[in-house]
């Protein structure tokens, strides 16, 4: 019996256990105007419950493990590769841990739909509300 080769084993799966838990963060309480509102956050801080396809064709990258409708169309891996980057690769529970926020895969990442002056004033919001919320 190889008594490293368990602990080896023993340390990867408590470290997809702490990964699992941490990624339930995904639900962040803020109080405006003294209501208390509750925002469904992805690990690259769009706010899930303010888009249109949430709940109907997305839970939200967390709840899938970053392999969203759309990412399931556009990448191979069918995983989104920013929570690729930041969940799988780093070990975050999102892109607001990274140093490197806001990266070049981050910047790079654009919704079609959007001008390049929308796209940068998100880049701005959701980097500023990953270091606000949760760092």
């Amino acid at each position: 019996w190889d008594y490293i080769g368990y602990l080896e084993i023993k340390l990867k799966f408590f470290v997809f256990l702490r990964i699992t838990e941490i990624n339930k963060e995904k639900l962040s309480k803020k109080e405006i105007g003294g209501a208390k509102m509750t925002q469904v956050l992805s690990v690259c801080g769009l706010l899930c419950d303010q888009c249109e396809y949430f709940n109907n064709h997305c839970k939200g990258c967390q709840a899938v493990r970053g392999s969203t409708f759309w990412a399931q169309e556009a990448f191979p891996d069918k995983i989104c590769p920013l929570y690729q980057c930041a969940v799988m690769e780093r070990g975050y529970s999102h892109c607001g841990y990274c140093p490197e926020l806001p990266c070049k895969r981050y910047i790079n990442l654009r919704d079609p739909d959007i001008s390049e002056e929308e796209h940068n004033q998100s880049i701005k919001e959701r980097a500023s509300r990953l270091r606000q919320m949760f760092k």
